[in-house]
């Protein structure tokens, strides 16, 4: 574990072209979990989750990359929502929410998962 307040379940399926993950983070705000090919904040694939009063907010984001930059941009809504919220709550310590996506969604501002 890297670090105890950050936990990451996963699993493939229930297809077999599909992945669940679920995040417990030990927060009371938004979590954000994504993946990157190099590391960096530019040119990534990430979902942002959060509970306003009960209710559950999930969306499906990326960071543009331009050719040479290395200047971190804000998470831009995709076009395409491809990861489905499955659970999604706070309790007085945790975010908590389970979502899933396709392996290979097709989509420009999504990464494959090999």
């Amino acid at each position: 574990m890297l670090n105890p307040d950050y936990r990451l379940l996963w699993s493939l399926g229930p297809g077999t072209q599909d992945i669940t993950f679920e995040l417990q983070v030990r927060t009371l705000g938004y979590v954000g979990f994504g993946f990157s090919r190099d590391g960096r904040m530019a040119g990534s694939d990430l979902i942002i989750g959060w509970v306003d009063q009960g209710q559950v907010h999930f969306q499906d984001r990326h960071v543009k990359d331009s050719p040479g930059s290395s200047i971190d941009r804000e998470p831009e809504v995709d076009p395409s929502q491809d990861y489905q919220l499955l659970l999604g709550y706070e309790n007085n310590t945790h975010t908590v929410l389970r979502f899933r996506r396709r392996l290979d969604t097709c989509d420009n501002h999504d990464i494959p998962i090999t």
